[in-house]
């Protein structure tokens, strides 16, 4: 499989794509597949219509990334603007994608979606090597769901939500020229060579623990039936104390503070998806960005800007690690989803983290997204939506 990518941070559309085009085409012609990055700021009816025009036989999805990006040529935005294009060229492998808009049941959106993605890649019958994807914010267990109920539990899905600059709905998913605000998009690779992958935090767990013993949705109302604010607030040491008993944004707040719940244990050590909480409200229940069970166990979870920056490497290396248990070439390239809330935490040291992602690829393409949720597959094979998580795709 080819690999590349292009970028650019120009105010005009069509020069913006124009030039990530160039440096696309320039390492490796027209892809068969593209993978769009885009922030919230441009014109993204603009955008899609132009890259189609300029290749037309290739098969396009994506969605808007937090703010910017990041490839091997470094951070890319510019007054929160940026263009991003992945493509993948794999001459005996194949590409199917599809889209549509969330209705109310999206455990059938998920269905729907991934049938007409095997369709339209014409292998019917024959499981993908794996399902990428971007959504809108809010259902994304419920989408992966629906996806492992057609294709089973052991394809991995990887992806990142559909973000914008300002948390106020302006996220979009992209599919051929096909814009969608509460959508989704979907990608089936059917890859002739290996692929590994990582998903992963850069948070560990406290002693600080209890049982959700009330949910409703994505709101922990009680744990330990007491209200799930004031177990957080004491967990964290008075965090947000002073929004105790108010409807409050808690999101940065929060950020180095999420729930965990385990998933699995390796050997004796258990891992972690993690739920990041958004609001609290005057009755002490608490939002988050994924969804928690009743009876699941929960555990305060810590982090520093230093965990967040030098993750990313851990992350790469494991992905790096499960490629090469599957092939025995040299990797290609990397698709790696980050955490907007990591990201905005550690804003003005982004370059860190990049310094981090070449030193394992020091010499090869790489892609990064900003997002409002993160889905992979876990290292039990458990395909999970979480938060403040980073996913890491190599290709070969």
């Amino acid at each position: 499989m080819d690999i590349a990518t292009g970028c650019s941070k120009k105010l005009n559309e069509a020069e913006a794509v124009r030039e990530a085009y160039n440096q696309l085409t320039e390492k490796m012609g027209i892809p068969s597949f593209l993978f769009v990055l885009s922030t919230a700021t441009y014109n993204n009816k603009i955008i899609m219509h132009e890259l189609n025009a300029l290749m037309d036989n290739t098969k396009l999805i994506g969605g808007t990334s937090c703010i910017g990006l990041f490839t091997e040529r470094g951070y890319c935005s510019e007054n929160n603007r940026a263009l991003g294009l992945l493509g993948l060229k794999d001459d005996k492998g194949c590409f199917g994608i599809a889209a549509l808009s969330l209705s109310d049941h999206p455990l059938s959106d998920g269905q729907e979606v991934i049938k007409k993605a095997l369709n339209n890649a014409g292998r019917l019958g024959e499981l993908p090597t794996m399902i990428l994807l971007t959504s809108a914010p809010g259902h994304e267990e419920d989408l992966i769901n629906g996806i492992m109920s057609v294709v089973g539990v052991n394809v991995p899905i990887f992806g990142g939500t559909s973000a914008d600059n300002t948390i106020s709905g302006l996220w979009q998913q992209f599919c051929g020229e096909d814009i969608y605000q509460n959508g989704i998009a979907v990608a089936v690779i059917y890859a002739s060579q290996a692929i590994g992958y990582a998903f992963h935090n850069g948070y560990i767990p406290t002693k600080q623990t209890g049982i959700v013993t009330k949910t409703t949705g994505r709101i922990i109302n009680t744990i330990d039936n007491k209200p799930a604010a004031e177990i957080y607030n004491q967990w964290s040491g008075g965090l947000i104390q002073s929004v105790l008993g108010t409807d409050s944004n808690i999101l940065a707040l929060s950020t180095f503070h999420p729930l965990g719940h385990e998933v699995g244990k390796i050997g004796t050590i258990p891992y972690y998806n993690l739920s990041h909480p958004s609001e609290i409200f005057t009755d002490g229940s608490m939002n988050f960005f994924s969804s928690i069970q009743e009876n699941d166990r929960v555990v305060f979870m810590t982090g520093t800007k230093e965990s967040l920056k030098t993750r990313i490497k851990r992350v790469i290396h494991l992905a790096k690690e499960n490629y090469s248990h599957n092939g025995d070439q040299k990797p290609k390239g990397a698709f790696i989803v980050y955490c907007a809330g990591c990201f905005l935490a550690i804003q003005d040291e982004i370059q860190d983290v990049i310094d981090n992602v070449y030193s394992e690829l020091p010499t090869e393409p790489f892609f990064g997204m900003f997002s409002f949720g993160e889905q992979g597959c876990l290292y039990g094979g458990e395909n999970r939506h979480g938060n403040l998580m980073i996913s890491a795709i190599i290709f070969g």
